[in-house]
């Protein structure tokens, strides 16, 4: 029987996020020049992981919805969730799916950019 250790399984997590991030931040340099300019894949990666690893922890699991809470970051900052006390009240809900979470976030987050032109 094989068996992992809690090591070896530490070690296969950091690596998945690391590959998750890396291709998150590719897709976020494609999508979002301005805010990337002057950073390269791998400083992207590493800013994101946090925000991956709070985003997996939301519920957002899919490459699809970590895909949408990075576009969110790119527009609002890294660490929005859990700095921005209104997506912080959106992310606690436990009555909303994770897609719905997402959903109002989006929308949301329409108002706070526009607030912050003003």
């Amino acid at each position: 029987m094989l068996t992992i250790s809690e090591e070896q399984l530490s070690v296969f997590a950091k690596d998945r996020l690391h590959t998750v991030a890396r291709q998150l931040a590719d897709r976020t340099i494609e999508r979002h020049p301005k805010a990337c300019a002057g950073r390269g894949p791998e400083e992207i990666a590493s800013a994101l992981e946090p925000d991956i690893t709070f985003a997996h922890d939301t519920g957002f699991r899919s490459m699809r919805m970590l895909g949408r809470y990075v576009d969110l970051c790119a527009t609002l900052g890294v660490g929005f969730g859990a700095r921005e006390r209104w997506a912080c009240d959106i992310l606690s809900r436990r009555d909303l799916s994770p897609a719905t979470k997402l959903d109002r976030i989006e929308e949301t987050a329409i108002f706070v950019l526009l607030a912050r032109r003003r």
